[in-house]
This record gives structure tokens, sequence and C-alpha cells, in this order.
């Protein structure tokens, strides 16, 4: 696995997403978020075909909070079922990574 990973989620407001990544970067759990939108989702749910307004989040973390992030985004959102997907960063630009690790607190057990 590896250090740094990118998780994305979307929110149904700008506003959501915004006391999310508050959230997030206040605990130390991201280095940073990047909020953008509106954009248009089309989607099928409980049987129905969807067209909704919503904002994306990027949060650059590390891997060892991947877990713990997930479970606030699901506490803190507003959709029953809120997209997470975690994706692994496998490589970036050295002086970023300094700043991102010292942005982010150390795992500590939680």
């Amino acid at each position: 696995m590896t250090e740094f990973i990118q998780l994305t989620t979307t929110t149904a407001s700008e506003q959501e997403a915004l006391e999310l990544a508050q959230l997030l970067v206040d605990r130390r759990l991201a280095a940073c978020v990047h909020i953008s939108g509106p954009i248009r989702s089309i989607y099928r749910w409980q049987g129905e075909l969807c067209d909704a307004v919503e904002f994306h989040c990027s949060v650059k973390s590390l891997a060892v909070h991947a877990e713990q992030l997930m479970q606030i985004i699901r506490q803190a959102h507003s959709y029953d079922t809120p997209q997470i997907i975690v994706m692994p960063v496998t490589d970036c630009d050295p002086s970023y990574a300094q700043w991102w690790r010292e942005q982010v607190a150390p795992d500590d057990g939680r």
C-alpha cells in the first residue's frame, strides 16, 4: 500500500462540501480538500433514473487514515449511501509530498 491516498466523494450542496472539507482538514485527517462543481450526475437510485447537481470533493490524506475518513464521511454525509472512493497515489512531486505529509496527523492508533 502506498503512503498517500486521494479519496473522492460527492455532496448535495456546496455548503455540505465546505463543512466536510473543514471538518477533515481541522482534524488533520486531510492535507487539502479540493471542491469542484457544480457537476451534474446521472445515476439510478432505488429503481429510478436520477439527475442531480452535486459537488465533487477530492481529499488528500494518508493511507493509514482511510478507514477513519470513510467512517466520518458516512456519519457526516446527507446521503444514505455516499460515494466514497479511495485511490492510492503512486507518485507526486517530492516537495508537495513533504508538505502533504506535514499537514496530516500521524497515525495515533485511533
